[in-house]
């Protein structure tokens, strides 16, 4: 008999936690994410490392997590309000 479990637990990520996530990965590709502003705000660019341009602005974490497989199924993201 195979028992299935119906609830699923969701762990929250923080913002610093996924922003480096997503900065390992995006490091192999010579870009980074770059705070703008107040860390309040939580606004950040994607820029290429190599040129020093902005590539993305603003970027959604959540958005770009889930694009780069940094994001599991059990986690989540939520900004802050």
């Amino acid at each position: 008999m195979v028992r299935i479990i119906s609830h699923v637990k969701t762990v929250t990520i923080t913002r610093r936690a996924l922003v480096q996530r997503i900065n390992r990965v995006l490091l192999r590709k010579k870009q980074a994410l770059k705070g703008v502003g107040s860390r309040r705000k939580g606004r950040y660019d994607r820029i290429d490392l190599v040129h020093g341009t902005i590539i993305e602005e603003p970027v959604n974490l959540s958005k770009v997590a889930k694009e780069l497989g940094v994001l599991k199924s059990w986690e989540r993201f939520v900004e802050d309000v």
